[in-house]
């Protein structure tokens, strides 16, 4: 870029002390909710793959998308069904099953026909 800094996020980008909000982060405090995990192993990791997940399969959720919802409810459908079908009809190569079908909330993989019959 002639005559400024790249955008942030591109090769040669400015570091994370010249990051414009930089001076308004004071510290980062991890904070068990539940459980007793390991605070070595808090990690925010498996949150973003499933950010990352619902971004790249659901257009609603990337920016500057045409698959836009005009209201929530609608919003609220396309999220509760694309929920519905990565918990219940998609086998996750690294278990094998269905994450239902592994937290016993289900005996076998569903289909679109099982949903709309129940």
């Amino acid at each position: 870029m002639p005559g400024g800094k790249p955008p942030l996020g591109r090769s040669g980008s400015v570091s994370p002390s010249e990051h414009p909000v930089s001076h308004l982060i004071k510290g980062v405090k991890r904070t068990v909710v539940t459980g007793d995990p390991d605070p070595d192993m808090i990690t925010t990791a498996h949150i973003e793959r499933g950010n990352l997940t619902l971004r790249t399969r659901m257009r609603r959720f990337t920016r500057l998308a045409s698959g836009f919802s005009k209201k929530k409810a609608y919003l609220a459908c396309a999220l509760a069904l694309h929920i519905f079908a990565y918990d219940f009809l998609t086998v996750h190569s690294t278990i094998k099953q269905t994450p239902a079908q592994a937290s016993g909330l289900a005996e076998s993989v569903w289909t679109w026909a099982d949903l709309f019959a129940n």
